[in-house]
């Protein structure tokens, strides 16, 4: 004969459900709240960066192209270039975002594709002309 009656072990399996249940109501809802907070932390983020960012590059190109200031060092070409893509980036991904379908969505998404490409490689190229100029210092050309 087995240990538990029928009727003990009905109500066990029904309490074991009923809290399973409860803490799963309450697993959704915590992933909910989460959820929910991400996406909000997300956009706080998103035009935290773009009210910043924008401002922050069109100045730095300015400086970076002044004329006296782009012709005494090739790294402010460099720098200069690379705050123009991230300006570009940060205008096309927010007008991507903004338009919902049609080709100028494409269009915004391509620009912004591209420019998040070639920052990176502008970050190389950069990192690889400052290593020659320290590595070489007197065979670099004045």
């Amino acid at each position: 004969m087995s240990r538990f009656s029928g009727s003990s072990c009905n109500a066990t399996l029904t309490a074991t459900n009923k809290s399973f249940q409860q803490a799963d109501g309450l697993q959704q809802q915590g992933s909910l709240i989460n959820w929910e907070t991400i996406i909000i932390l997300r956009h706080i983020i998103w035009y935290s960066a773009l009210v910043l960012g924008i401002p922050g590059n069109v100045l730095s190109a300015i400086v970076w192209l002044r004329h006296h200031v782009a012709n005494s060092s090739s790294s402010a070409v460099y720098l200069a270039t690379l705050a123009i893509v991230n300006l570009v980036y940060l205008l096309s991904h927010c007008l991507s975002l903004y338009i919902l379908d049609g080709w100028m969505w494409h269009g915004a998404n391509y620009i912004a594709g591209s420019a998040s490409i070639l920052e990176p490689l502008l970050l190389l190229s950069f990192s690889v002309e400052r290593l020659i100029s320290v590595i070489r210092p007197l065979k670099v050309c004045q």
